[in-house]
């Protein structure tokens, strides 16, 4: 069933861009004719309602919503769709499945990108995001580059980063105005600019390993220069200052520039730093957000932020400029009552803040969806329930970007209806037809069964060396690590699952551009897991035997050997198309080296046992080592991902 949608003058740009893109919505065909009305915010009224029988109304409180309501009426086809032939869906049956009394009551309800930790979205692709964010009811993007965007007269500033120029951004500030959506510059003025510091030219503003120098004019001049970028690119007046994690500020070259007070409180450094940023903002006609961390980490004895027992000087909340709002992110608290305690906290610090969640993304190779929903999901109740205007879903790319972020819309259609949902709401949306309708297929299963499973610890196994084992070893372990929902990770379980999530992979269409989560490169990493857990199986087993026997059984292995270098090939492969799909090339060496670096690795483990099995070595020694302590582990690892990179940290 096609849609002729006859929307008023303020909805006009906004659908004439969705119609462009979803030929359900084809106004020249015959079809459901769709009418449009405002109703007051909040208001418990139906989304749509008959008004004769070739047509229906949709009601909306704002132009999010009513994009929103459109994606709703795409997903509701497609649900009828797998139901009932064309003709047979009617006004009346639209109606009956739609969803009711939906309301967001946040003013401003967006999505961060992460494009500063190797990947850079292709602005083919965030336009493509921000199309379907707007079918899902967000109005607002930020995107995260600490140095990934291009100043005049800094050359080496994001040199080789892949890098926004002003055009790029003005491009992506179009698509979104036109959206109804708002693009807000989220960037760093003090600390995560640790990349520039790499070139010598920006040795005068450097104070520690990624923080700038506070009270150098340099400084400023430099922050000046990103302000007037994103000024002039982008229509909102709000900026994200950063400010986050800026570990040990002032606590190196600023010593040498602060003899009379060098061991001033990070308190006053970060307050005066603010202070002189805030300022430039004003000069730009420019409010500005961020993040809050530091000011609960540095009144924490534990430098936790989350510290109930902290005090904040009265003196230090003065400093606080009124033209700053302050951005409360958590990824981690599970119950709500943490959140109401942290929404008043912050707004007794500085009034209402921005509210930050996660969809868990990072230092992973596909979402996570059920950490996310263990903390995003109380997260977003809980700003519902306390009136918090401001909120924020975060996507971060720690750790090298390598994941697929398009696998994240499961995640953020979910989020969405949560956000959405009232009391009163009678139908829910399904996130299913949501996902089908704006993907173009049905994934969603097949996305989400992965997402529920995916976790740090799977990273870690990627990166596990064959011969050293230190993950492979741990989870043989008598405390095996827990996955998103608290259960214990044990190799023969997550071996089952591997199989049985491929056996779904592999029966799930392939998506187009990899939207939604690449099922190809879905299934190639499956694969890669389940083809190294057979090998370190194999491997073990043989080592093992008997000393008699040993050397045959190593020798048996290389079957296994070779399965394991073709499923990580074809990761290679599959990988590197996801990422040509939506990313700059620019950053993609880091992860290509790592997937080359493991191929050799693969190559040699293939040698020690063929040197082995050949009686030219008398022991394996890494294997021996591993061996000693394999299963006998009651500890946890401290950090998974590094500690799969084997015995050099880096």
């Amino acid at each position: 069933m096609s849609f002729k949608l006859f929307p008023p003058a303020e909805l006009k740009s906004a659908i004439k861009v969705i119609a462009k893109n979803y030929p359900v919505l084809d106004d020249k065909q015959k079809g459901i004719s769709v009418r449009f009305k405002t109703k007051e915010p909040g208001e418990a009224s139906p989304i749509a309602e008959v008004i004769d029988k070739d047509t229906i109304c949709l009601f909306y409180e704002s132009t999010a919503q009513a994009l929103r309501n459109i994606g709703l009426l795409m997903a509701t086809n497609e649900k009828l769709s797998r139901k009932l032939p064309a003709k047979k869906i009617t006004p009346e049956k639209i109606v009956d499945s739609f969803p009711t009394a939906e309301s967001c009551p946040f003013k401003t309800f967006g999505v961060m990108y992460d494009c500063s930790r190797n990947a850079v979205p292709k602005v083919e692709t965030v336009k493509r995001r921000l199309l379907r964010l707007a079918l899902l009811g967000y109005n607002r993007v930020m995107l995260y580059c600490e140095e990934t965007y291009r100043l005049d007269g800094e050359p080496f500033f994001g040199f080789q980063r892949g890098g926004y120029t002003s055009a790029d951004i003005r491009e992506i500030d179009d698509y979104a105005f036109a959206l109804g959506m708002e693009i807000v510059p989220c960037f760093q003025t003090l600390a995560h600019l640790s990349q520039i510091f790499r070139w010598d030219v920006y040795k005068d503003i450097h104070d520690t390993a990624s923080n700038l120098l506070v009270d150098e004019e340099k400084t400023y001049a430099l922050i000046e220069k990103m302000l007037q970028f994103w000024s002039k690119s982008v229509r909102s007046r709000v900026v994200h200052i950063g400010m986050d994690e800026s570990w040990g500020i002032g606590s190196g070259r600023f010593k040498e520039t602060h003899p009379d007070n060098p061991n001033e409180s990070q308190f006053t450094i970060i307050a005066r730093h603010l202070n002189r940023v805030s300022d430039l903002c004003r000069k730009y006609g420019l409010t500005a957000i961020m993040w809050g961390d530091m000011w609960f980490r540095i009144a924490s004895k534990t430098g936790n932020q989350y510290d109930r027992s902290l005090v904040i000087p009265e003196e230090i909340k003065r400093q606080i400029p009124e033209n700053v709002q302050l951005c409360y992110w958590d990824y981690y608290n599970r119950a709500e009552d943490d959140y109401h305690f942290n929404f008043r906290r912050y707004r007794e610090l500085h009034g209402e803040p921005l509210f930050a969640s996660g969809a868990w993304s990072w230092s992973l190779f596909w979402y996570n969806a059920a950490f996310t929903n263990r903390t995003a999901g109380p997260g977003i109740r809980a700003a519902r329930q306390d009136k918090v205007r401001d909120v924020l879903i975060t996507i971060w790319g720690d750790d090298g970007a390598y994941c697929d972020f398009e696998s994240s819309f499961a995640g953020l259609t979910e989020l969405a209806n949560t956000a959405y949902l009232t009391p009163h709401t009678k139908h829910p949306p399904c996130a299913r037809d949501q996902h089908a309708a704006l993907h173009g297929e049905d994934t969603f299963n097949a996305v989400m069964r992965l997402s529920l499973e995916c976790n740090a610890v799977w990273t870690s196994l990627v990166w596990d060396d064959p011969l050293i084992l230190h993950v492979s070893s741990f989870l043989h372990g008598k405390n095996p690590p827990p996955d998103g929902n608290g259960k214990p990770i044990r190799w023969l379980d997550l071996t089952k699952n591997l199989s049985r999530i491929l056996s779904l992979l592999n029966h799930c269409p392939v998506t187009e551009y990899g939207m939604g989560g690449s099922i190809p490169y879905a299934r190639a990493l499956v694969a890669f897991l389940l083809a190294k857990m057979q090998l370190v199986d194999a491997i073990v087993d043989a080592y093992r035997k008997p000393v008699s026997k040993r050397r045959s059984a190593i020798r048996a292995t290389n079957l296994r050997i070779r399965r394991y270098m073709t499923a990580l090939e074809n990761l290679q492969v599959e990988h590197r198309n996801m990422w040509m799909t939506n990313n700059r090339p620019q950053g993609y060496e880091t992860i290509q080296i790592r997937l080359a670096g493991m191929l050799e690795r693969a190559r040699e483990c293939q040698r020690r046992l063929q040197d082995y099995a050949n009686g030219e070595i008398p022991v394996i020694p890494e294997l021996e080592d591993a061996l000693k302590l394999w299963g006998k582990y009651s500890t946890r690892i401290n950090n998974w991902a590094d500690n799969a990179y084997g015995t050099i940290i880096t």
